[in-house]
């Protein structure tokens, strides 16, 4: 048996002892789920898309139903995902699929999907479709650089797609299920920290486990410089109802929320700390009754039991928390 074979049995047996029990890992796999899935899981952890996935397809059953969405159920239903652009380029996706009248099969037509990148695009052609394309993420670049020794997945890409695509080539299991091997091997034993090497199926050919440098690869990044922001929450208080507004500028552009405005810091005591990219922010609310001092296009009034649901950030919903209303 060559080493390519060796290596593909050898992850891909792990795999199916050892992967996560997920709902949506299905046989066959549905390419609309699998879609959803994926976008939800981009900045989201596991656990909350395991949480939040059921509720959108409940909502959201099929193609049709997310493309005919209404602004106001979309953001319900994507409430604590944050980054609700990913949302409104779903409705985008499903309207252009519907135009189609089928989902695409294969990777060249479904990249053409609006907010479909090479990454999802990819583990949809392969999980669903058993195309021949491998698909890269952050957990995948680790795996290789540490398994064919690489300091950084820059500049070698053309040799890992070779080396994956070479392996999928050769197998006789779906190229999918080798793209979701390597993922769930980058999250579940090879750790950007605290590898878990004597777990690892593939750590007799793993170049840099045998040379001892699984924690020098892949070589860190420098991290960003984080930009420290100060937040005032106007919470909008009238005829018993609060008011949202449609965010139009910053890094909240086009979500729904509390009105924001930056303040000195000092001002600001007991206050919340949220991350979002590279914003560190100290943010208190504040009910605010009078209006008139702002001028504002639109102000989306809702009761107190529907502003959990209509707000589009994790941050919205701390501010939201903190007022103990």
């Amino acid at each position: 048996m060559d080493l390519q074979n060796s290596l593909t049995l050898l992850l891909t047996h792990w795999f199916k002892n050892s992967q996560r029990q997920l709902s949506w890992r299905t046989t066959p796999r549905d390419p609309y789920i699998t879609w959803i899935c994926e976008v939800m899981s981009q900045q989201t952890s596991l656990e909350v898309v395991q949480r939040q996935l059921p509720v959108f397809l409940k909502t959201f059953p099929h193609i049709k139903s997310l493309s005919e969405s209404s602004e106001s159920d979309l953001r319900k239903v994507w409430s604590g995902l944050g980054y609700y652009a990913r949302a409104r380029n779903l409705q985008k996706g499903a309207q252009y699929i519907e135009s189609l009248g089928s989902f695409p099969t294969t990777y060249d037509e479904i990249i053409k999907i609006p907010g479909c990148g090479p990454y999802t695009a990819g583990m949809i052609a392969s999980l669903c479709f058993h195309e021949v394309i491998f698909a890269r993420d952050g957990n995948v670049n680790r795996v290789l650089c540490r398994l064919l020794g690489k300091e950084s997945p820059e500049n070698v890409a053309p040799l890992f797609n070779q080396f994956i695509l070479n392996l999928m080539t050769n197998a006789q299991i779906s190229p999918g299920e080798i793209n979701e091997s390597l993922i769930e091997l980058g999250a579940l034993i090879c750790k950007k920290s605290s590898p878990l090497c004597l777990q690892c199926p593939l750590k007799d050919t793993c170049v840099s486990y045998k040379d001892n440098k699984t924690h020098l690869y892949p070589l860190k990044k420098k991290k960003p410089l984080w930009k420290q922001v100060s937040l005032k929450a106007n919470i909008y208080y009238q005829n018993q109802e609060f008011g949202l507004i449609l965010r139009k500028d910053s890094f909240l552009k086009d979500t729904l929320g509390f009105h924001l405005s930056e303040t000195d810091p000092g001002e600001n005591t007991d206050f919340i700390k949220h991350t979002i990219t590279n914003h560190k922010i100290r943010c208190k609310g504040y009910i605010v009754n009078d209006i008139k001092e702002f001028s504002l296009d639109k102000i989306y009034w809702f009761p107190k039991e529907l502003i959990p649901h209509n707000l589009s950030t994790s941050l919205d919903l701390k501010i939201w928390k903190s007022l103990e209303i």
